[in-house]
């Protein structure tokens, strides 16, 4: 058969967009649209194609099939090296003998099989072999230069190989080369390019993400959304387990022989990954525990470049290893099908599961990070969890392209409090001025004018500048801090007090009544982490979390108390947004511990859309902090350092009568009235012994 039918020309359609027409078969049109990839980024890669001619022929427009006919061989086969590489690999992909023979011109007459007799055994490929042909020819082809396709060019009748010849970057991938008839044709750029999506639950009350989740990429399939409360913006308590997600789709695998898969996740200081509490699940599948520990790496190299990798070596194998799993609304469908038509696996029409029927299916990542005493605190800097997916981007060889970095952040925050006295004082002559607490402790830059300091010594006693009036700032009070009926437990570093969990093991009562005793069993303010370690919630810490805990050895830094230093200072670090009650459990001597508690709330104001962070700018995510003290009134507070701050009065106990006070009022009140009552009985007396 000397005539190459058209049918072979549509065998690689899914790789390019052909439109056909026209009637002139001498001369025909190729149109390579300006379509361009656009990656995850936004960046966008415009695409350049090359012709190669393989045969010459004739075509007729009176043909039905518009069928090659008179084949010859075509301008990119001129060597006969070229010859004998195509007609070995014709002889690869068929399979089995073809009887063709590689060309020898140094012989008279020179030997070999010609282009009619090759193009028979091409005519036969079904589609499969006809991909992996064109994937062969690629590999002869990619390094030479043919005839370049622009936006119209006129092409010989003929059978090409269309080479896509752009230089691949990161957020781009080759197109598969394409086997054609010519006809008038277009060529569009028809890849697809993997994304990736990153998120952070909040466990703010009300947050919720129903937005579907949008990917830059030419697959298609079912809207994928965040799980509950995912987003690009949390925050958190030290000590906290923050649940994160990676969301991505099954790419379009069909031209590629093993596709490589990756993600690589990068955390910034103030995260520590709990390596136990992954989940993946691909479509409707879910990992088991051993194929995760197959996928998962820890990221370890160096320089590091993440602190974990998920791999697939090759993810089109192992899809197709769980097709039904992953897929079971289409097995099932297929099932059905073939049932309904009595098919059999023997007939042609029989539908069955492929990788193909895959693509567009939803890929997730769950796993859980520790918030951890390395964090960052305020909007300033924040912490950053980054993620990007590494992809197989060259279907003819091997090549790997990455996606553009996705980032979301979480956030914690600061209490600072000062204790002071009801009283107000009128300083001495004497008294030393400072500008801040840290000055005033540290006897630095003191002056003997008051200025605009708000600081002060006098006569060995510290103080603070309120509302215009000097408070003795008092040492030695004790505080706990409570949330959903829980205690903090607070852990004593060189960089502070910080939150590293939560307890109900003891109330603020129980601790108040303990310390008021004259000699306490128990001080609370040198713990042995262990006795938390049981009743830690499982719902909200993990097991890893609670060895994590363990891992302050020494006592001595684990305490449930805030005690007021000389300049009435203490903290807690660590705080998440929310209503906290600051209740004292031990007052200053001579001072009445506050009633009930001061309850405080503090609100962050987060970015308007907390799906769309993604330029890396942390000032942005969170863009102011209030603090609502008692539910009176809000009041902003700093946060760039993440810092809410407020004073706690202590005022003395009840006082005894004074001179000129209410006491003296009273006596002289009762004095005048036995006074009176004695002159009138004087005087009725007088009367009666006068009658």
């Amino acid at each position: 058969m000397k005539k190459l039918a058209k049918v072979l020309s549509l065998a690689l359609v899914l790789v390019m967009v052909l439109s056909l027409g026209g009637t002139a078969w001498a001369d025909v049109t190729v149109t390579v649209t300006a379509e361009t990839i656009t990656d995850q980024g936004g960046g966008e890669h415009p695409h350049t194609f090359q012709a190669f001619q393989l045969f010459t022929g004739e075509q007729s427009a009176e043909q039905s099939n518009k069928e090659l006919e008179n084949i010859q061989w075509g301008s990119a086969l001129s060597s006969d090296a070229l010859k004998n590489k195509f007609i070995s690999a014709v002889n690869t992909v068929y399979g089995s003998a073809t009887g063709l023979v590689t060309v020898d011109t140094s012989t008279t007459p020179a030997t070999g099989s010609t282009a009619a007799e090759v193009a028979d055994v091409i005519s036969t490929f079904d589609t499969a072999q006809a991909e992996q042909f064109a994937k062969k020819l690629d590999e002869y082809f990619k390094d030479l230069m043919g005839t370049s396709l622009s936006e119209s060019t006129t092409l010989a009748t003929g059978y090409y190989l269309i080479v896509d010849k752009t230089t691949i970057e990161d957020g781009d991938a080759r197109n598969a080369s394409l086997l054609q008839l010519t006809e008038d044709i277009t060529v569009a750029v028809k890849t697809d390019i993997p994304s990736q999506v990153k998120k952070v639950q909040d466990n703010e009350d009300g947050v919720t993400s129903q937005n579907h989740v949008e990917f830059n990429s030419n697959v298609n399939g079912p809207e994928i959304t965040a799980g509950e409360g995912y987003n690009d913006v949390a925050d958190y308590h030290i000590g906290d387990s923050v649940p994160f997600e990676i969301l991505s789709r099954i790419p379009n695998m069909h031209y590629y022989e093993e596709y490589f898969f990756q993600f690589h996740d990068k955390m910034d200081d103030g995260l520590t990954l709990d390596p136990q509490s992954f989940t993946i699940t691909i479509g409707s599948y879910t990992l088991s525990a051993d194929e995760l520990r197959g996928v998962y790496g820890s990221g370890n190299e160096s320089p590091k470049p993440c602190d974990f990798h998920i791999t697939f070596d090759d993810l089109k194998n192992f899809v197709g290893r769980h097709l039904a799993a992953i897929n079971p609304t289409k097995a099932t469908e297929y099932s059905q099908y073939n049932t309904d038509n009595n098919l059999s696996p023997s007939d042609e029409d029989y539908k069955t599961l492929t990788v193909d029927d895959m693509v567009g299916l939803p890929i997730r990542i769950t796993f859980n990070a520790i918030l951890n005493e390395d964090a960052e605190i305020g909007n300033a800097v924040g912490n950053v969890n980054t993620s990007q997916l590494e992809f197989s981007n060259n279907p003819d060889s091997d090549g790997h392209g990455k996606t553009a970095e996705d980032k979301v952040i979480v956030f914690t925050y600061k209490l600072e409090n000062e204790k002071y006295s009801g009283r107000t004082t009128v300083l001495s002559d004497s008294a030393v001025y400072y500008s801040s607490a840290e000055n005033m402790i540290g006897n630095v830059d003191g002056s003997t004018a008051q200025g605009s300091n708000t600081y002060a010594t006098d006569s060995g006693k510290n103080y603070v500048l309120i509302d215009g009036k000097w408070h003795e700032l008092l040492a030695d009070a004790k505080f706990v801090l409570e949330r959903d009926g829980k205690i903090a437990i607070f852990h004593n570093t060189n960089d502070g007090q910080k939150i590293v969990g939560w307890t109900t093991k003891y109330s603020a009562n129980d601790i108040k009544t303990e310390l008021a005793k004259d000699t306490p069993t128990k001080t609370f303010d040198a713990m042995n982490v262990a006795e938390f370690r049981t009743e830690i919630d499982e719902d909200d810490h993990t097991s890893w979390e609670i060895n994590k805990l363990l891992e302050i050895v020494d006592p001595a830094t684990v305490t449930l108390l805030m005690t007021s230093n000389a300049a009435g200072y203490f903290e807690a670090i660590g705080l998440d947004e929310g209503t906290y009650t600051l209740k004292e459990v031990v007052a200053p001597a001579g001072y009445n511990p506050i009633t009930g508690g001061k309850e405080f709330t503090i609100t962050a104001t987060e970015i308007d859309d907390r799906q769309a962070w993604n330029d890396g700018d942390s000032t942005k995510a969170i863009t102011k902090l209030e603090l609502t003290i008692d539910g009176g009134d809000t009041t902003t507070q700093d946060v760039t350092n993440g810092l809410v701050k407020f004073g706690v009065e202590n005022n003395q106990g009840t006082p005894l009568p004074e001179t000129g006070g209410v006491g003296t009022t009273l006596f002289y009140v009762f004095g005048s009235m036995l006074v009176i009552a004695a002159a009138v009985y004087f005087v009725t007396k007088k009367r009666s012994e006068v009658e």
